[in-house]
C-alpha cells in the first residue's frame, strides 16, 4: 500500500531522538509540482513581500504586504475545478491577482504565466525594478577619457518614466489645491485678516 505520508517519516537517530527535523522543502515530493512554489519564488524576484492569507475570507490566498495602499490578493483555479494558491501544475493552472477596494474589486492579472503574474504585481504596487538604472531614477554618465563621474541624466526606461509622471502628476495636484485653498482663504478673510507671508 502507498501511503503519501510515508515520504514525510524520518528513521530515529541514533542519539534516542523520534524524530529528525523536517522542513518543508523535505516535506515530499511534489512540491515543485504546485503553483506556491512558483508564484512565490516570481513575487519575490520581483520584491514583493507577501503572507498565506488566513481566515475564511483570505484562505486559499495570497496577500501581499509592507507596501502602501490596497492589498493584492493571488490565488490559482485548475482545470479540476481547485482553486488556491497552491494547485498542481499539471492541472492547467491559472494565475489571478486582484485588488479589492472601496470602488469594487479589479483584475490585475488573469493567467498562466507566474511571472508575468509577479511583474503584473509588482507593476501595480509601484515595485517594477528599472535593469537600466537600479530603480534610482537616474544614470550617471562618465567621462570616457578618465571614467571620471560627469553628471547624471533622467532614466528614459518605462518604470522611471511611469514614476516620474506620477510623481509630477502628485505635486501638480498639491499646488493646485493649494492655490485654491488660497483663493478661498482670500476671499473670505480680505486683506487685513492674516499677517502678510
Amino acid at each position: 500500500m502507498n501511503n503519501p505520508t510515508a515520504a514525510t517519516s524520518r528513521p530515529t537517530s541514533d542519539k534516542g531522538s523520534d524524530h529528525m527535523p523536517v522542513t518543508l522543502d523535505e516535506a515530499g515530493p511534489g512540491t515543485d509540482l504546485h503553483t506556491g512554489a512558483l508564484i512565490r519564488q516570481a513575487l519575490a524576484a520581483q520584491g514583493v513581500s507577501l503572507r498565506v492569507g488566513a481566515g475564511a475570507t483570505e484562505c486559499g490566498w495570497l496577500a501581499t504586504t509592507g507596501h502602501d495602499g490596497p492589498t493584492v490578493y493571488i490565488t490559482t483555479h485548475d482545470s479540476n475545478g481547485h482553486s488556491g494558491y497552491d494547485v498542481d501544475r499539471a492541472a492547467s493552472a491559472e494565475f489571478s491577482a486582484v485588488v479589492t477596494t472601496d470602488a469594487g474589486t479589479s483584475p490585475i492579472y488573469q493567467g498562466a504565466d507566474p511571472e508575468a503574474c509577479a511583474r503584473a504585481v509588482a507593476e501595480f504596487l509601484g515595485k517594477s525594478p528599472c535593469d537600466w538604472c537600479q530603480d534610482y531614477g537616474s544614470i550617471e554618465i562618465f567621462d570616457a577619457g578618465t571614467d571620471g563621474l560627469t553628471g547624471h541624466r533622467p532614466c528614459e526606461m518605462p518604470p522611471c518614466v511611469k514614476r516620474r509622471k506620477a510623481v509630477a502628476a502628485e505635486f501638480e495636484r498639491k499646488r493646485a489645491q493649494a492655490e485654491a485653498e488660497a483663493q478661498t482663504h482670500a476671499a473670505v478673510c480680505g486683506p487685513d485678516c492674516c499677517p502678510p507671508f
